[in-house]
């Protein structure tokens, strides 16, 4: 349990520092290549990242009562590693960009899905 709690609690640490950052400053996030090039469209992006965080905490304090959530965690944090190798390879992103995405979102998602409880049901 305790491998899992703490890769909650990395994703909540990566999601809201990047979700405060969109929110608060998106032209510097969107100047440093790690958001929507606009304002509007990075400040929606941050919300995402802020609702993962709240997710990633909420499972944080009782992952077994909470194994949806980890499962949304999971799959969310695969399919944003997913859309970015699918950019990488279409060229949309640099792969300078991307790898640092692809490392930590996919090594995190695996990570989580190791450390998943299974054959226990939400209490």
């Amino acid at each position: 349990m305790r491998g899992l709690k703490v890769c909650l609690g990395i994703a909540f640490i990566i999601a809201l520092i990047g979700g405060v950052g969109g929110l608060i400053l998106p032209g510097q996030m969107a100047d440093a290549n790690m958001g929507p090039a606009e304002a509007a469209w990075g400040r929606w992006y941050a919300v995402m990242g802020l609702t993962l965080a709240l997710a990633a905490w909420y499972a944080l304090r009782d992952p077994v009562k909470n194994l949806t959530i980890v499962r949304v965690v999971v799959f969310f944090l695969a399919l944003d590693a997913l859309v970015g190798l699918v950019n990488a390879i279409t060229g949309d992103v640099g792969w300078g960009l991307v790898l640092p995405v692809l490392i930590v979102n996919g090594l995190l998602a695996a990570a989580t899905a190791y450390f998943y409880p299974r054959g226990q049901k939400a209490t």
